[in-house]
């Protein structure tokens, strides 16, 4: 495997509990591939996961990390231990804020934020910006001396923290 893994499944019509299980063991199986091979890029796309498996923050050389996962809702302090981080891109429904340690990623250039992003839209249709938990940034967004790209779209978002302007 190169020193990037992109692995895409396409969400299937019917999710039941087999196709999901399926799922989860491919994406184990990438990223114990990418934490051996100390992939510098990583996409995580369709596996139908509502919180970041604990292997992931074992992957220390990635450099650039895109997760589309619409019921993902939160990102784990954890995540932010990974600070080799130029990129962070997040698609999902709802998110809630992030977290102060989002400071720890010293090299972060780019943060891509978009709620209201669904593999597979919902029978009672997409969430309205208003109603999405992400309302806030955390004051620690201002220590980032090297981000160049904060794009957050679709989001309760009004106003950025003094600490960024």
């Amino acid at each position: 495997m190169a020193r990037g893994a992109r692995l895409c499944l396409e969400p299937t019509a019917m999710t039941d509990d087999a196709t999901l299980t399926t799922r989860r063991q491919d994406l184990d199986r990438l990223l114990a591939d990418a934490a051996r091979h100390q992939a510098e890029h990583l996409e995580i796309t369709g596996y139908g996961i509502r919180e970041l498996p604990e292997t992931l923050f074992r992957i220390r050389s990635l450099r650039s990390l895109t997760i589309f996962e619409q019921h993902l809702d939160r990102l784990l302090e954890r995540l932010f231990d990974l600070t080799q981080l130029e990129k962070l891109v997040v698609w999902t429904a709802d998110l809630h804020n992030l977290p102060g340690a989002i400071k720890r990623l010293e090299r972060l250039e780019h943060l891509i934020i978009y709620c209201g992003s669904y593999n597979r839209p919902p029978k009672d249709g997409i969430i309205r910006k208003e109603d999405v938990s992400f309302n806030r940034l955390p004051p620690e967004i201002g220590e980032l001396c090297n981000l160049k790209v904060l794009d957050i779209k679709h989001t309760a978002l009004r106003d950025l923290p003094d600490t960024f302007r």
